[in-house]
């Protein structure tokens, strides 16, 4: 059954703990709401089982799927593909640049650059021309 999301509920992808309860705390303290994966299979079978975030924070090296794996994956369904997705790695850039990917930050970089790109996304204005890939 798919579970509408509210406006601001984020699910972060990450395999490294203290990452994920870090950019949990950031984002939480801004107001948002979060759901978390330890890697792309557990995101995959989360947004499969029904859940719809506003945004996605994904790391892109993991074990199980890593991030260009999710990301592929969620293009081909029409309605996960419409999900904006950040990328974020401290050693790769992605391989592809797929429709759904609005930014993208080399870790470690500043919280207010995600927070900006996830506020971007939770309004759905990633989608509009003029937002390009931005790296941090």
């Amino acid at each position: 059954m798919r579970r509408e999301s509210s406006e601001r509920e984020v699910l972060i992808v990450e395999d490294d703990s203290s990452t994920r309860e870090v950019l949990s705390a950031v984002l939480e303290q801004d107001g948002y709401r979060t759901l978390t994966a330890r890697n792309g299979r557990e995101a995959l079978d989360a947004l499969l089982s029904g859940e719809r975030p506003r945004a996605i924070v994904l790391d892109i090296q993991m074990p199980l799927m890593d991030g260009n794996e999710l990301c592929a994956e969620l293009v081909k369904d029409p309605e996960l593909s419409e999900i904006p997705v950040i990328l974020i790695s401290a050693y790769t850039k992605p391989q592809a640049q797929p429709s759904n990917v609005i930014a993208f930050f080399r870790k470690p970089f500043p919280f207010l650059n995600l927070l900006n790109a996830v506020e971007r996304a939770c309004r759905n204005d990633p989608k509009t021309p003029g937002h390009p890939i931005r790296t941090n």
